[in-house]
């Protein structure tokens, strides 16, 4: 079971702060963290409790993955880590509503690169991977 947290995350949009940068660029923080992780917990538990895998998939900051840890184990922990430059052009390639843009795709690998919580996250380097390969490195690491 897949669970893609970015349509959770959007079923609060009181969640979303709009904040416009000295430069004009527009930021939305989020402000719920807590209230996501335990709501993707309860998700992944009962889908667990009925036999199924469950992968956690998407933009989680500390205090959600800290909700999410009090309610069910967590066996795997990987992050898909590519290079900046790769990672901003594959952001650039994406729909308009689902594009992060540069600035915000360069805070979160800042983010998840210095970040002590994902120190133990098996961080894969997926810039030359295709979607096969990277399967493959992930399929390595949780069997």
């Amino acid at each position: 079971m897949n669970i893609d947290v970015d349509p959770i995350k959007h079923m609060n949009p009181n969640a979303f702060t709009r904040l416009t940068n000295e430069d004009g660029d527009e930021d939305w923080p989020y402000s719920a963290w807590g209230l996501l992780g335990e709501n993707i917990a309860l998700l992944a538990k009962n889908y667990l409790e009925h036999g199924y895998d469950v992968i956690i998939n998407g933009w989680l900051e500390v205090e959600a993955w800290q909700e999410i840890e009090k309610r069910i184990k967590i066996d795997h922990k990987v992050l898909l880590m590519p290079e900046i430059a790769i990672n901003i052009e594959r952001d650039a390639g994406r729909t308009e509503e689902i594009k992060m843009g540069e600035k915000a795709v360069a805070r979160g690998q800042d983010y998840f690169n210095n970040t002590n919580y994902y120190a133990d996250f098996n961080k894969i380097d997926t810039s030359t991977d295709s979607v096969d390969e990277t399967m493959t490195r992930i399929i390595e690491i949780i069997s």
